[in-house]
C-alpha cells in the first residue's frame, strides 16, 4: 500500500515538473507582461504591450488576438456592446495581419525560423472604442489583459494615463476568469491622471485583469469620424443613379389620344405598355377578334347544378383574312378542333395553353425587344449589379454571415414585390389591385420575417443599427434601379408616349365627350374595350358608360336581358374564370413536343410595318 501510494505521488510529481519544463501543455509561458495606456478625450485608447515569452519547445512565435467586438457586463447586470477599430499596428518584428470572426490576429514570428527560451515581443496599436454607450455617465471598462490567453502569465504591470482629472474612489479593477470579480491581488495607485498598478501573483491560462472607472457624462468627447464601409453604399447608389439617369431614363412625350395608337391590336398594346406580353394579353385577343368580326360568343347557364359558373360557346363565323401572325395563331389554336366552327370553353381546357405560349413567345421575341429597348441599358445595369452585390458583401461581412439567408430573402422578397407592383398599376382593375394587395401581403411575410430576425440581434449592438439602416435604403434604391434599366429607344419612346396619353384618357375623359364619341362612331365602346383590358381599366372604362345608350354588340348573346352592369361582370369575372381555363396546364399533356418559336415578326400594323462573454479589449493569444 505504501509502496502505491508512492509511485502514485512520484508520478505526479513528474506529470508537474514535465508540463513546467515544457511551460503547460503549450510548450511556452509569458515571463513578464507591460500593458502601457494612454486613454484619448475621443475615448480611443493608444496601447502598447511588452510580451516576454519564455518557449521550452521550438515555436515560430506568439499570436495575439485583440477582439473587434466587445460585450461589456457591469456588476448592476446592465449591459452594452461597441464595435472596435483597431488602427496603427506595429510589431517589433515580423507578423502578419487577418481578420477571424470577431478578431484582430496579429500572428508574429517568422514562418520560416523557430524561436526558443526568452522573446520579447512589443505591440503597439490605437484601440478605438467609439461614442459611450452610457446616457448618464461615461466609462474607462478594458481588459488590461484579456481571458483568451492559453498560457500562465507572471509579473503583469500596467499603467493608464487619463485625459484629465477623474474621481479615483470610483476605480475599480477585477481579476480571475470570465465573470469572477476578485481584486485582492492588484495593486495600485493613483498620480495625477495617471493610474500605476501590478498583479501580485500569476495568471492561470484564460484568467485576465479589468479596468472600470466611471467617469461624469461628457467626459470623453466624440468625433464623428467617417468610415469607408459608410461611405461604400453611397458611392454605389450615386454612381447606380448616374448610370439609370444616363443609360435607363426614359424620355417620351404623352400626348393625348382619343384611339389606341393605329396599327396595333390589343395584345401588342399591352405588351408594348408593359414591356412584356402574359396571358391576360393574349386572352384580350378573344375580345379584339369578337369586335371584328370573326367570332361570336354565346353565354349559357352551366348544366351542372353544383355550380353558379355560365358555361360559353364560341362560333367562328369566317376564316381569319388578315396578315398578323398573332391573330392567326389565336385563331387556329382557338378552333383546332377538326371540322367544326364550334366549339365549348370545356374543349379548350388544357389544350389552349399551347397557343398561348407561343403566341407569347413570338411577341417577347428578342427581336421585338430591340426594337422597344435600347440593349446598352442591359449592359449598363450589370454594373449596378455590381455596386448591389459589393454593398451586399461589405453588409453581411459587418452584421455576420450568418445572417446571409435572411439577407437573401429580403433581397429577393424585395424583387419580387417591386416587379409585381410595376406589372400593376395606380388605378388598376379590381384583378390587379388584387396583385398588389398580395404583393404586401406576401412582402410582409417573406420581407418582414428575416428583417426581424436580423433586426433583434442587432438591437443589443446599438452602433450597428445606422450602419444597417443605410445598407438597407441604399440597396433597396439599387434594386429599385435595376428593375428601372429598361430604356425605350426612340421609336419605342414615341409609341410608349401614345399609348400613355391613351391610358390617361380613359382615366379622365367625361361623360359628355364619351356620349359625343359615340355619336360619330356608335361602336366606339367596344371598339376601346379590349385596350382597356390590357391596361387594367376596363372596369373604369364600363361604369363612365352608365347613362349613355349604347347598342348590344352583334358579337356577344345571353340567355337573359342585356346590361352593361352585367357585361361588366363578363368582363371582370367570366373573362377571368375563362382566361384561367384556356391557359391551365394538364400534369401530363397528351399534346407532345416542344414549344417552337415563330420566326415571323410579331407586330404587323396596318401600314405593313414592324417594331463573446463581458469584456472590452484584452483578447488574449497562443504560440505557433
Amino acid at each position: 500500500m505504501k509502496k502505491l501510494i508512492f509511485l502514485i505521488v512520484l508520478s505526479l510529481f513528474m506529470i508537474t515538473n514535465v508540463r513546467a519544463i515544457n511551460g503547460g501543455d503549450n510548450g511556452y509561458v509569458i515571463e513578464k507582461y507591460l500593458v502601457d495606456i494612454k486613454v484619448n478625450e475621443d475615448n480611443s485608447l493608444e496601447i502598447e504591450e511588452r510580451i516576454t515569452a519564455n518557449f521550452k519547445v521550438n515555436r515560430h512565435g506568439i499570436i495575439r488576438k485583440i477582439p473587434l467586438k466587445n460585450q461589456v457586463i457591469r456588476l448592476d447586470e446592465t449591459y452594452s456592446y461597441n464595435r472596435i477599430k483597431v488602427t496603427n499596428v506595429s510589431v517589433n518584428v515580423d507578423y502578419k495581419k487577418s481578420v477571424e470572426g470577431n478578431y484582430l490576429n496579429l500572428k508574429i514570428g517568422d514562418a520560416n525560423k523557430t524561436v526558443k527560451g526568452l522573446q520579447e515581443y512589443v505591440i503597439k496599436y490605437t484601440y478605438d472604442i467609439g461614442k459611450d454607450p452610457l446616457k448618464d455617465k461615461d466609462e474607462l471598462y478594458f481588459n488590461i489583459i484579456g481571458i483568451d490567453w492559453d498560457t500562465s502569465i507572471s509579473k503583469v504591470n500596467f499603467r493608464i494615463t487619463m485625459p484629465k482629472d477623474f474621481d479615483a474612489n470610483l476605480l475599480g479593477f477585477s481579476s480571475g476568469t470570465q465573470g469572477q470579480i476578485l481584486n485582492d491581488k492588484i495593486i495600485y495607485e493613483v498620480k495625477d491622471q495617471v493610474i500605476i498598478g501590478k498583479y501580485n501573483g500569476v495568471l492561470n491560462p484564460y484568467e485576465g485583469i479589468t479596468v472600470r472607472c466611471e467617469l461624469p457624462e461628457g467626459y470623453f468627447i466624440y468625433h464623428f469620424k467617417i468610415d469607408f464601409i459608410y461611405i461604400i453604399p453611397l458611392i454605389s447608389l450615386i454612381l447606380s443613379f448616374f448610370i439609370w439617369f444616363i443609360y435607363g431614363r426614359n424620355h417620351f412625350i404623352e400626348t393625348v389620344e382619343f384611339y389606341p395608337p393605329e396599327g396595333y391590336n390589343s395584345l401588342e398594346i399591352g405588351y408594348l405598355y408593359k414591356g412584356y406580353a402574359n396571358d391576360k394579353d393574349v386572352i384580350s385577343l378573344l375580345i379584339y377578334l369578337a369586335n371584328k368580326g370573326y367570332i361570336k360568343i354565346e353565354e349559357m347557364k352551366s348544366d351542372h347544378f353544383l355550380t353558379n359558373k355560365n358555361n360559353y360557346k364560341f362560333t367562328r363565323l369566317k376564316d381569319y383574312e388578315g396578315e398578323n401572325q398573332n391573330e392567326k395563331m389565336f385563331m387556329s389554336g382557338f378552333f383546332r378542333k377538326t371540322g367544326s366552327n364550334e366549339i365549348e370553353i370545356q374543349d379548350l381546357e388544357n389544350k389552349f395553353f399551347i397557343t398561348s405560349q407561343r403566341i407569347r413567345n413570338n411577341i417577347n421575341n428578342r427581336e421585338n425587344k430591340k426594337k422597344m429597348f435600347e440593349q446598352t441599358s442591359k449592359k449598363f445595369s450589370l454594373i449596378i449589379v455590381i455596386c448591389l452585390i459589393i454593398s451586399f458583401l461589405v453588409l453581411l461581412k459587418n452584421i455576420g454571415f450568418i445572417l446571409i439567408f435572411p439577407m437573401i430573402f429580403v433581397i429577393v422578397g424585395l424583387t419580387v414585390v417591386i416587379f409585381l407592383f410595376q406589372a400593376s398599376d395606380s388605378s388598376t382593375n379590381s384583378g390587379e389591385l388584387n396583385v398588389r394587395i398580395f404583393a404586401l401581403i406576401w412582402g410582409a411575410g417573406f420581407i418582414g420575417i428575416p428583417l426581424v430576425a436580423m433586426i433583434i440581434p442587432m438591437a443589443k449592438q446599438l452602433d450597428l443599427i445606422p450602419f444597417f439602416t443605410e445598407y438597407i435604403i441604399c440597396i433597396v434604391l439599387m434594386v429599385i434601379l435595376i428593375c428601372n434599366m429598361r430604356k425605350r429607344t426612340e421609336e419605342g419612346s414615341e409609341i410608349y408616349g401614345k399609348i400613355k396619353g391613351f391610358r390617361k384618357y380613359l382615366q379622365i375623359v367625361e361623360k359628355e365627350k364619351l356620349e359625343s364619341m359615340v355619336m360619330v362612331n356608335p361602336s366606339y365602346f367596344y371598339d376601346i374595350l379590349p385596350y382597356t383590358y390590357v391596361l387594367g381599366l376596363s372596369d373604369k372604362w364600363i361604369k363612365k358608360f352608365e347613362g349613355i345608350t349604347i347598342q348590344e354588340p352583334n358579337w356577344y348573346s345571353s340567355n337573359e336581358r342585356f346590361t352593361l352592369n352585367r357585361f361588366g361582370n363578363f368582363m371582370d369575372t367570366s373573362l377571368k374564370n375563362m382566361s384561367s381555363l384556356m391557359t391551365s396546364v394538364p400534369t401530363s399533356s397528351s399534346e407532345g413536343g416542344s414549344i417552337r418559336r415563330s420566326s415571323s415578326s410579331s407586330f404587323s400594323r396596318s401600314s405593313g410595318g414592324g417594331f463573446s462573454g463581458g469584456e472590452s479589449g484584452g483578447g488574449g493569444g497562443s504560440s505557433w
